[in-house]
């Protein structure tokens, strides 16, 4: 089962919105929102985003993604969170990468348990608004830790300093 998009998600207003808020997000560091193709015939397959990009101690983002109902299920996405992933930590130099998923979107929570993604917990949100009141799900929050470049390179140093032969 896919995401539950809004009513007017795919309308030209919204789509302009998203357009603006990726420009700004990007040009501040925020968020680095990117579109896969397949590399035959550049046809567009879906899209990914590193979201909440946050500095400091933290280090971390959230990731997003959504794949093309034709595109699902052939390794498109896998491949395209292994880049993103990949350069998150060695060129941003991110330590976390989280990501979460609808309860009954096993296919999701799949790719990013294949992708390295590690379950961590459930969190309660809404799912949905009614007349009556809200309706809470759990939806469960999966995480990668990563070594940043940073990291990394002060373990080699300190490392070097110990042993007599190369370890990474």
């Amino acid at each position: 089962m896919g995401a539950r998009w809004a009513p007017d998600h795919l309308s030209r207003k919204a789509f302009t919105n998203r357009v603006y808020w990726a420009a700004r997000a990007e040009t501040s560091g925020t968020a680095l929102p990117l579109f896969m193709f397949r590399r035959s015939d550049r046809q567009i397959v879906g899209g990914l985003t590193l979201d909440n990009i946050r500095r400091g101690p933290s280090q971390a983002g959230t990731l997003g993604y959504w794949v093309g109902e034709h595109f699902a299920r052939q390794g498109f996405m896998r491949e395209a969170i292994a880049a993103l992933v990949h350069h998150a930590f060695q060129v941003m130099d991110l330590s976390r990468i989280e990501a979460a998923c609808l309860p009954e979107n096993v296919a999701s929570r799949g790719v990013l348990e294949k992708s390295g993604f590690k379950y961590e917990a459930s969190r309660r949100v809404i799912c949905r608004s009614t007349t009556v009141g809200a309706i809470m799900c759990s939806t469960p929050i999966c995480a990668m830790i990563g070594v940043g470049a940073r990291i990394l390179a002060r373990v080699r140093k300190r490392a070097a300093g110990v042993c007599r032969h190369q370890i990474f």
